[in-house]
């Protein structure tokens, strides 16, 4: 995924930092216990900015995640 504008993606989708942290993790394969264990926050928390990030993307689950973003990168101007 060389070349992609994350800010620009991130923008577009109103994503807060910390749900930026937790998109990575999220494509990385991290588990919500994994990402609770890297950023020292709860479980709920973890779950509730997974929620309003699947909800900016409209998607329904991290598959879907994956294809969302794949499909949206490549059709972001460079």
């Amino acid at each position: 995924m060389e070349n992609i504008n994350f800010k620009r993606f991130f923008e577009k989708f109103g994503l807060s930092p910390r749900e930026q942290e937790i998109f990575f993790l999220l494509v990385d394969g991290k588990s919500n216990k994994d990402i609770e264990d890297a950023l020292f926050i709860s479980i709920r928390t973890v779950k509730n900015h997974i929620y309003s990030i699947f909800k900016k993307l409209n998607v329904n689950n991290r598959i879907q995640l994956l294809i969302q973003a794949m499909k949206l990168f490549k059709k972001l101007p460079e």
